[in-house]
Formats: structure tokens, sequence, C-alpha cells
């Protein structure tokens, strides 16, 4: 991936490129340009190839750079976030976190990557990653004292995430519980929180997050479920680069808030961004299935359905919409 990724960097403006120039820009042959054409190709890039005139990226394409990143941070964040890593290639950027806490303090660490070969969401699903076609984003973060209502972490982060994506010129987005972004029944992303704690000591979160920028047909052929990006959802995909800080910036405020008051303050924000409440749904759990009208959620953050014996709160499981009846 690392030599296909120096013929990426030259495709990258989004104008036609020749075999001949490219060859010779990295001097290697064209042959050697055509196969890491083929590399990027199956890592989910839209390459057009022109007779007589060469490769072309479907749209201009907008490299990760912490530089950038760094520099598009607000003045809080700053000061709260520390190294900021990107890979052009990793199994995934939680694991390269919570390997690297075994060795060093992570708080305020950030890895992100182009792409990711062992991407996963919560229970060890997939996650797709193709190159360049998301956000793949690890914030490492250290609890000194994890509130009381510390298992709603993940709304806290998905409500920042939310807020931020606003902020880049994307409305119009939900919530599912416990960790997905949508648009409508669309999943746009997702939250991953994997952590560390000491007896009676700091817990240590990684908080992944891995939001659809721009996915190539093929790619979104090969998910599992109903799916979108920036790009369809908003009508324009925002830069990445800004995206990654102003997702920074929301999340470098809100865990601070989220430590020291715990998830009351963001109930009623998580409440507005709820696609689920009302809908009849399927909660599968490890001793089976059940199902109910979803009430919301309560004030630790587990969702409440509504049963035949009453309202009850679940605090995990995978949920799945019951077909409305025609």
């Amino acid at each position: 991936m690392r030599k296909g990724f120096e013929v990426l960097e030259i495709l990258a403006d989004g104008r036609c490129h020749s075999g001949g120039a490219i060859a010779r820009s990295l001097h290697i042959s064209r042959a050697a340009v055509w196969e890491r054409i083929s590399v990027l190709r199956a890592a989910g890039l839209d390459i057009d190839a022109q007779a007589g005139r060469g490769y072309q990226l479907a749209r201009p394409l907008e490299l990760l750079s912490a530089t950038a990143i760094r520099a598009a941070l607000d003045t809080e964040a700053r000061s709260r976030i520390g190294e900021i890593q990107v890979l052009a290639k990793t199994d995934s950027t939680n694991q390269r976190l919570l390997d690297l806490a075994l060795t060093k303090d992570i708080h305020g660490h950030v890895c992100l990557a182009e792409t990711q070969t062992r991407g996963r969401g919560r229970r060890g699903d997939l996650w797709h990653a193709p190159l360049a076609g998301g956000l793949y984003l690890s914030l490492g973060w250290r609890f000194e004292r994890p509130p009381a209502t510390f298992g709603a972490l993940g709304l806290v982060v998905g409500v920042s995430a939310v807020e931020a994506l606003t902020d880049c010129g994307c409305p119009g987005l939900g919530l599912k519980w416990p960790n997905d972004l949508v648009r409508g029944r669309d999943k746009l992303g997702g939250i991953l929180i994997e952590m560390r704690s000491e007896l009676s000591g700091p817990t240590t979160v990684v908080i992944g997050i891995g939001i659809n920028v721009v996915l190539a047909e093929a790619v979104r052929q090969r998910i599992d479920q109903p799916s979108t990006d920036l790009l369809r959802a908003c009508g324009s995909a925002p830069s990445r680069n800004l995206l990654a800080a102003t997702l920074l910036s929301r999340l470098a405020s809100a865990l601070p808030q989220f430590c020291t008051h715990g998830f009351g303050p963001w109930r009623r924000r998580y409440e507005q961004l709820d696609v689920l409440r009302g809908e009849q749904v399927e909660l599968v759990l490890p001793d089976g299935v059940v199902r109910g009208s979803v009430e919301g959620i309560s004030g630790v953050g587990a969702l409440q359905l509504r049963m035949n014996e009453g309202v009850r709160a679940y605090l995990s499981g995978r949920i799945n919409r019951v077909p409305r009846e025609s």
C-alpha cells in the first residue's frame, strides 16, 4: 500500500496524469504504475483509465494531514489534544491505541488512517474502510474518576459527532441507539468504545469513530445493511481534515464536562436526535430476543422498551426495527 500511496498523492488533485509522467516522477516502470493503480482500485478507489491520456480519480481527493488537523482545532482542543498520528494503512486505529496504552499514557493521543484492514464495530462486526473514503479516527482519553453514568459515554460521543457534522454543513442527521450515526434509516457512521481500567484507579478509553465520507458504489454494495455517505446525505463532502478537527474540538470540550456532570446535561440533546423513539423494535440479547416500542433512553443511557408487562431498560443488545405492516 505504501507504494500505491505514492501514486495516490499524484492523482489526488483530480486531474488526468499519464502513466509515463507518473512513472518518471516515481522512477518506476509503466507496468509498475499499472500494478499500483490496481492496488488502489482494490482498496476502493474509483480510478478511470483513459487510452492515450492516463489515469484520473473520479473526483479530487484530500489526503489526511496531522498539520492541517491541528491547525483547525479550536483553542480549547489545542490544549487538550496531544499527538496526532496519520497512517496510510493500519489494521485498526482503535487497536493501535490499545497497544500503545500498554507502554505509555495515551490521554489526548489521536490516531487516524486512510484505510483499515481490520476495522471493527461493536460485537466484532466488520467495518468497511475503503482507502480515503471515510474518516477513521480514534482518540485516547483518561477518566480519573468516571461518572456514575459512565455507560452513557457512547451516547455523548454520538451527540458530539452529529453536532460536529452539523458544524461542517451536514444537518439532518440522527442517532440510532446505541452507537450508529444515521441519515433516515441509512447508516452513516458508527462508534466503538474500548477501555482499559485499573483496580480502584483511573479508566482509559479508546473512542473510535468511523464516518462514511465518499463511498464508491462497489463498496456500498458490499455493506450488508442500508448505508449512505456524506456526499449522498448532504449533497457535498466536507473537508476530512476540517471534519476531524471539528470532531476533536467537540470531544475535547464534551469529555471533561461528561466526567464532571455525567449524562444528565446530554440526555435532552440525545433525545432530540433519537431516530428510534416510538418505533417497534426487537432487541437481540445473549439469552434471547425481546420486542417492544422504544420509549426513549433512561438517565444512564439505557434503552427503554415498552412491552406488555411494562417498561424495561436495557444497557446493551443488538437492535433491529420491526418492519411496518403494509
